[in-house]
């Protein structure tokens, strides 16, 4: 799990090897708060970013809960009264975008995952099911 909590951190990765389309992701969100927010992203927001092969355990550990779980009900991804705790997801095609605000002042934590078999099961079919995708793209609709 890689995690980007500072400017510094998100410029280093806006100039790694990281994949295109991620790189694409998370300049676009740097610009849009740029526009806005003039200080450490860390004041802000945290991007965290799945790999493949890692745990539920271990996202939960990179984000500070679980993203299978309702924050505030506590009721898990699989029962029939689940309902995810972003204010949005998005599927992008090669990633998905996971928007949580964690705060009355705004402070948040963006989670990308990307669209690959290797993701852990149930993280990746949560994100399949409840992601919206532009029409031209969506899979199961």
């Amino acid at each position: 799990m890689l995690s980007l909590r500072t400017t510094a951190s998100m410029r280093a990765a806006l100039t790694s090897t990281l994949d295109p389309a991620l790189r694409a992701l998370l300049g676009k969100r740097m610009t849009q708060l740029a526009r806005d927010f003039d200080g450490d992203l860390a004041d802000i927001v945290e991007f965290s970013v799945v790999e493949p092969g890692d745990s539920s355990a271990t996202i939960e550990a990179g984000v500070g809960f679980s993203i299978l779980h309702n924050l505030v009900d506590g009721v898990a991804f699989g029962d029939d009264d689940f309902t995810p705790s972003w204010e949005w997801a998005q599927d992008h095609g090669a990633f998905f975008e996971l928007v949580f605000i964690l705060s009355d002042d705004g402070y948040g934590i963006i989670v990308f995952v990307p669209d690959d078999p290797g993701v852990e099961f149930d993280v990746h079919s949560l994100c399949l099911e409840h992601a919206r995708c532009p029409p031209d793209r969506c899979r199961f609709e």
